[in-house]
């Protein structure tokens, strides 16, 4: 490999990207933008440049770019927030999905639902590009409620699940599409379904359906979300008390686990090494250190454990807020940099240029030759690109990373040696 690196490089002081321990920890008061006591944020979404977006059921979207110390009223509004790398920033309000491809600046309309009563509450994008909408419905209009899908770019749509109380999409990692339904009954390409609630799964993009192996008679309100690295979680309220369930799935959806997380989960994040934090909304704060199989309470300082948004800004902090429109961040980041002591004593420095454009190199100097992998991930935890792993020479050379299929955004470039993750941010300019 060529060594190219300079001699003052060497005097750069590598950071390792470790976990802080999930118990050092409390949660302390942020702002909330609103003055409506009965007002609170169900959403939260950040942006590649780190801004924070905040959606109430009231009123408009909010920004804040300084971690939740002010706020400003942005020009749209909302009740669901999402950023993905493959569909950019989501806001999803009653009646329109919008998305924005530039830190939410800029908004196109991705569907317009012309309903007389029904709305949009969800929305995800397969591999592919195919668009799939949630529209739950009532019993007075039930025409277009269920799972709709588009394949050119939301021109047209069309019901392929037509069920009264459709509640959620995710798109697995196969490409397979899960659907969760609460009504006793529902259709989907002919087919009648009459058990409730239930989870059905679709590989080939919604044109048919299969009864996933998930099937509890006694919950309702079932809400799906994807990790990043690929596991799939379905939670759900449990009838006759103010309890839930959260099962785990690690095969696309095919079968599922329980955990041993006795609440309906809301919202989830997934730090760089898998590590996990879901918001409950009846007990607050959960963490899990082994892919969701267990939680552990992570509440300390919420003065009310109804939580419902979670997020995790780049910097390695979480925000939340409660039923009261009280906002809360972690007292510290979840996520810092440490110096490294780990043998084998890789240093990394400055990628280079940064802001980049097709091709960024990454000058490294390691004690002793071994086995590296590197990574890329986008500002929301996904993968960017493949993960590779090549053997590094002792001393001082260079990695090569190909850039030129990302769009303009912030990624984080990772590089793992043994148990020790060597981060950088990295700026793709377009």
């Amino acid at each position: 490999m060529q060594r190219t690196l300079p001699i003052l490089l060497l005097l750069v002081v590598a950071l390792t990207f470790t976990e802080v321990m999930a118990q050092d920890f409390t949660w302390e008061p942020a702002v909330f933008p609103g003055d409506d006591e009965q007002d609170f944020f169900n959403s939260l979404a950040v942006t590649a440049n780190g801004d924070i977006l905040g959606a109430t059921a009231r009123g408009p979207v909010f920004r804040s770019d300084d971690v939740a110390v002010s706020w400003e009223t942005t020009s749209i509004s909302g009740h669901v927030l999402r950023s993905t790398a493959q569909d950019g920033l989501i806001a999803i309000d009653r009646r329109t999905i919008r998305r924005s491809t530039d830190n939410g600046n800029t908004w196109q309309n991705v569907a317009v639902n012309d309903g007389p009563d029904s709305e949009f509450s969800d929305y995800v994008q397969s591999p592919d590009g195919t668009m799939f909408t949630v529209v739950p419905g009532s019993l007075f209009w039930p025409e277009s409620a269920g799972l709709h899908r588009s394949t050119d770019g939301g021109e047209s749509w069309e019901r392929v699940f037509d069920s009264l109380r459709t509640a959620s999409v995710v798109v697995a990692r196969d490409g397979a599409i899960l659907c969760a339904i609460n009504e006793l009954v529902g259709s989907a390409n002919g087919q009648e379904f009459d058990r409730s609630p239930e989870i059905f799964r679709s590989s080939d993009n919604g044109s048919t359906w299969l009864k996933s192996a998930l099937f509890h008679p006694d919950v309702y309100n079932w809400h799906l979300w994807r990790a990043p690295s690929g596991a799939i979680f379905a939670s759900a309220n449990t009838l006759g008390d103010f309890t839930g369930s959260v099962f785990r799935s690690t095969d696309n959806g095919k079968s599922w686990h329980t955990t041993n997380l006795r609440d309906k989960a809301a919202n989830f994040v997934e730090t760089s090494s898998g590590h996990l934090y879901c918001s409950a909304i009846n007990s607050g704060i959960h963490f899990s250190e082994d892919g969701g199989r267990t939680w552990q309470g992570r509440s300390s300082g919420l003065l009310d454990p109804r939580v419902i948004p979670l997020a995790l800004h780049p910097g390695g902090t979480l925000l939340t807020c409660d039923f009261f429109g009280r906002m809360y961040r972690s007292s510290r980041p979840v996520v810092s940099d440490v110096s490294t002591t780990e043998p084998g004593g890789l240093q990394i420095a400055a990628p280079r240029p940064n802001p980049a454009g097709d091709l960024v190199l990454l000058p490294i100097r390691m004690r002793q030759a071994a086995k590296l992998r590197i990574s890329l991930y986008a500002a929301d935890g996904s993968l960017a690109l493949p993960p590779r792993e090549m053997r590094a020479a002792q001393g001082e050379s260079t990695i090569s990373i190909a850039t030129s299929t990302l769009a303009a955004g912030v990624y984080y470039c990772r590089l793992q040696l043994g148990r020790t993750l060597v981060q950088k941010t990295l700026i793709i300019a377009r």
